[in-house]
């Protein structure tokens, strides 16, 4: 792979310190409107091994849902909806919208069939208006190049004790070579309708970040010659971006955090992580 330069205008400065700084879906929801767009590009790639109503900002009418907040989104509707037991029912649901040059179009579940699930869709709606801010901030620098931020979500985890959704996104800027790439994760406690934390997960987190390395070089395989290891450095911004399956935990990696342009996710098996996981976090998402 390797590694683009991007035109003076709109410059993402700072990737890595852009796109570590992102949480698990812990920041704090912003409820707003929203615009369709239509776009035919495809979603952002990922490297490595497994893992509305509608409103314009400006002359057109505008419908808001609670305080309105930066930026200016509603709540997504539910578009579909289907049964998966014995989690939460899931749709889905588009964010899109613009603001001046930049336009933003965000494909994410939508739950529903318990109390739990506002919670979960409100902790996605506030990692996807995270990225959304992001691209807005870019473009006042753009020059008036138009902007585009693309994503689409996927339900990782819904067996009835968490639910886990990961969002990879696209930001297109006209006249680059490609996109820059982002993630963001959530998780749920289900029961406790509360997010976890990594300190929720971890008995003793730095120490878990250092024997999570090695074990990441070797899901990596071949690709762990290219890997650069000051990313899988023992801070928890470094690890922010993770999941659990029936197989273990995933990590995320974002843009050039471990030295190469593209998302690189990397699973380490049940086997390595549950030794390192605090008892709350064994019973939550460790295989029953």
């Amino acid at each position: 792979m390797t590694t683009p330069t991007r035109p003076a205008p709109g410059t993402t400065r700072n990737l890595r310190r852009t796109v570590l700084g992102l949480t698990t879906g812990l920041v704090l929801a912003s409820t707003v409107g929203c615009v369709p767009m239509t776009s035919t590009d495809p979603p952002p790639p990922v490297a490595g091994s497994p893992v509305a109503p509608t409103t314009t900002q400006g002359p057109n009418p505008t419908i808001s849902v609670g305080p309105v907040t930066e930026p200016s989104l509603p709540t997504p509707s539910a578009t579909s909806s289907t049964s998966t037991a014995p989690g939460l029912k899931v749709g889905s649901a588009e964010i899109s919208g613009r603001s001046g040059s930049v336009s933003w179009r965000v494909r994410v579940p939508r739950f529903s069939g318990a109390p739990a699930a506002a919670e979960a869709n409100r902790r996605v709606r506030a990692a996807v208006d995270d990225l959304i801010s992001q691209a807005r901030r870019e473009g006042r620098s753009d020059g008036g190049v138009k902007r585009r931020l693309e994503g689409s979500g996927k339900v990782v985890t819904n067996d009835g004790r968490t639910v886990q959704v990961t969002v990879t996104y696209a930001d297109f800027l006209t006249g680059t070579a490609h996109p820059s790439n982002y993630v963001t994760t959530t998780v749920v406690d289900v029961r406790r309708r509360t997010p976890v934390t990594l300190e929720q997960v971890f008995s003793n987190p730095t120490a878990a970040y250092r024997k999570l390395k090695p074990a990441v070089l070797r899901a990596a395989g071949e690709q762990a010659s290219s890997i650069d290891q000051t990313g899988l450095a023992p801070k928890k911004a470094n690890w922010a971006n993770w999941q659990t399956n029936d197989t273990g935990m995933v990590f995320v990696f974002a843009d050039y955090q471990l030295g190469t342009y593209g998302l690189r996710q990397y699973a380490v098996p049940w086997e390595t992580v549950e030794p390192l996981l605090t008892g709350y976090a064994r019973r939550l998402m460790a295989p029953s």
